[in-house]
Order: structure tokens, then sequence, then C-alpha cells
């Protein structure tokens, strides 16, 4: 494969554009062209399709939020651990940030989708339309106001539970048939309703509870992984 250098210096010749000698200094025309030439094949990656996983983890969350460390953005604290623990990074796509990595010798693809939790089931089915996979190979992660901070549980199929950003995959998908992983984030007792409870931000032994719900949800997607070892179409339910 080219290094980048050799495909932006192929990109400006091909533009018309010449090269000057290292030794020389660039000018602002040479500048501009790099420029050009840089941004034309980031688009042509950045559009190309993504193969070769056989598993998608989305992580809901926020990415306008600077406050990562609240109920809402579970999701991406999630999908950060996994990429974390086996020191995969993090690349710009045009459905958000997303890394791969081997769970088991099955590759997962993680997407961390670069749109509120509102609206982020058009990116999720953009990016299941360039990897070739199925909604059923869509692992997507959350947090739940029903279930007690510390747990979390997977979810084979089914509605929303009143999840804005599990409402909006459904709807883009246009099924429920996919599998997800709901994390718990309500305190034992606490009477608070759902949109004041996702707001708020773990204390510390929040996050020592929490560490035992993260560690149970990479459990849940190790055997999602397993099941879904290579790629496989199913035909997806409708949504009623």
């Amino acid at each position: 494969m080219k290094s980048l250098l050799s495909r932006i210096c192929i990109a400006i010749r091909n533009r018309g554009g010449h090269i000057r000698p290292r030794a020389q200094v660039l000018g602002q025309h040479d500048v501009a062209r790099i420029q050009e030439a840089t941004s034309a094949i980031a688009a042509r990656t950045s559009a190309a399709p993504l193969t070769g996983s056989s598993l998608l983890v989305v992580g809901l969350g926020d990415p306008e939020s600077n406050h990562l460390r609240r109920p809402h953005n579970i999701g991406y604290r999630f999908v950060d651990s996994l990429a974390l623990a086996r020191g995969s990074r993090w690349q710009e796509r045009p459905e958000g940030l997303v890394s791969t990595i081997d769970v088991d010798g099955v590759a997962v693809m993680l997407l961390k989708p670069g749109a509120g939790t509102d609206s982020v089931g058009s990116l999720v089915r953009r990016l299941i339309a360039r990897t070739g996979l199925h909604a059923a190979n869509c692992v997507v992660v959350h947090d739940d106001t029903d279930l007690e901070l510390g747990t979390a549980r997977k979810r084979r199929a089914g509605g929303a539970a009143g999840h804005k950003g599990v409402q909006s995959v459904i709807a883009a998908l246009g099924t429920y048939d996919f599998p997800g992983i709901r994390i718990g984030v309500r305190k034992p007792g606490d009477p608070r309703k759902a949109k004041d409870l996702v707001v708020l931000r773990f204390s510390r032994k929040d996050e020592t509870v929490l560490a035992l719900a993260l560690e149970q949800a990479n459990v849940a997607m190790r055997a999602f992984a397993k099941e879904h070892s290579s790629p496989r179409a199913i035909s997806p339910e409708p949504a009623p």
C-alpha cells in the first residue's frame, strides 16, 4: 500500500501540478494543492466500504457533551473501554468514530455515533450498509433507568422501552430485530424520573459499582461475538 505522502504526490500530479525538490520551501500555491489532494483522499477513504467485521457494536452517547461520566454516555464509555483494553485507535468516519478490535478471534467494529442519541439511527443504518452486515449483527449498547446501577442485561430483540436512541435505530432500520446491551444507571430506591437521572454525574462510589456493570456488559458482548463469528444474512422482522 502506498504511503500517504506518495498518494498526495500522485494526486497533485494528476491535478496538473508538480512537486518541488525537498530542499525548497513550499509556497502558498503548493500548500493549497496539498490540502486539496489530502481532502480528496480523505473523502474517498471515508466513503469506502468497510468490510471484514462480523459484528458491529454501537455505543450510544452524546458527542457534544463535556460530561462523559454521565449515565447518558454509558454506551460511549463501554466501547471506549473495549478499544482501550486492546490498544485500538479511533478513526473518523462520516458516521462518527470507528475502531476495530479482535474479540476471541472475531473481528468486531465499534462505533461512537457522531450525532446526538435522538438522531443516531441514520448513522447506524449507513454504517451497517457499508460493512455489509445486517441488523441482527448490530449490538446497541445504552443506559437503562429501569435497571439498577451495577447491572447489565443482554437484549436479544424487542422495543425501545422508552429509550429515544434505541427508538431512532428501530425507525431507521425498520426493524426491532437487533440485539442490545442495557446498562443499569438507577441507584436503589432513587425515585427520580429517567430524564433527570441520565444527566447526573456519577460519584466516585457510583463509579466503583458501575465497573461491575461494564464487566457484565463485556461478558455479554463476547457472547454476542461468539454467536456472530461470521457475517450471515438474516431477514429482519419489520417493526410494527
